[in-house]
Order: structure tokens, then C-alpha cells, then sequence
């Protein structure tokens, strides 16, 4: 298919999510005991799966976006980012206990200083949104059923 006919897709997008992180500065000195950044600016935004999620809508494409993420913060931001996405049917099964995937930046200049992950790497379990025995209808003629 190429980008132009996506206009007429429905895409079902699955996969990880994540929080995506970004400290800039402009000063840095490490001379001290502990580096310090001083901080001039600070992005989030979504990251992994949900990347190719804002990609397919750029190119045209209908999509429906299922993803897993943890009962915290970083969830919670997630699903606040992605509910300004238009063009999209998002699903986002919350599971209790789990910590959403993170990747956090702190860069000086276009110095990358420090990638730090938080990573998830446990099977998935019961989720608080849509019920152990529930299916979960993601539309263009897909329906999955929890397999926990």
C-alpha cells in the first residue's frame, strides 16, 4: 500500500507505549562531585508504538491503537497525550501494578548526557478497563479476547 491510498485504511496498531522524556539545558558542569544540568526546557510525548500510531494518521489512515499501561503517572500522562489524537480509536488497558514503560533524556546542548529506562518486561495480567471474561471489539473486523 502506498502512503497516498492510506487515506481509505482502517489500521489496527498493537504494542508497547511509552513515555518518552526530555530534559534540555544549556549549562552543564560536571566538575562537581554530582554533574548538574541546569535545565532551560522539558518535553514529553509518546514514544514506541504510539509513534507509529501519529505516523499512520499523518499519512491519511484510520487506526485503532491497543496498548497495555501501568495504574501511574506516566499512564495517566500517556493517556492524556493520546486523547488529543484525532483519526484514532485508542484503547488503553490499564493493569494495576505495573509500571509504564519511560525512557527519559537529559541532554546539553545536542549532548546526550544520560538515557535512562524504565522498562516492564512481566507477562500482562487482569487490567482495571475491560473486564477478565470481556472482548474487546477494536473495530475494522478485528475483535481480541484476553488471553490471561
Amino acid at each position: 500500500m502506498l502512503p497516498g491510498e492510506l487515506n481509505s485504511a482502517h489500521v489496527l496498531c498493537v504494542g508497547d507505549v511509552l513515555l518518552d522524556y526530555t530534559a534540555r539545558g544549556s549549562r552543564f558542569d560536571g566538575q562537581d562531585a554530582e554533574p548538574v544540568l541546569v535545565v532551560d526546557s522539558e518535553t514529553r510525548e509518546v514514544g514506541g508504538a504510539a509513534a507509529v500510531l501519529r505516523d499512520l494518521i499523518r499519512l491519511g489512515a484510520t487506526v485503532t491503537f491497543v496498548s497495555a499501561i501501568g495504574n501511574d503517572n506516566a499512564g495517566r500522562e500517556i493517556e492524556e497525550l493520546l486523547a488529543e489524537e484525532k483519526g484514532a480509536d485508542i484503547h488503553l488497558l490499564v493493569q494495576p501494578g505495573r509500571a509504564t514503560a519511560t525512557r527519559s533524556r537529559f541532554v546539553a546542548g545536542e549532548r546526550v548526557l544520560l538515557r535512562a529506562d524504565q522498562d516492564n518486561t512481566s507477562p500482562l495480567g487482569p487490567f482495571v478497563r475491560h473486564g477478565d471474561d470481556e472482548w474487546l471489539d477494536v473495530g475494522c473486523g478485528h475483535t481480541l479476547l484476553p488471553a490471561w
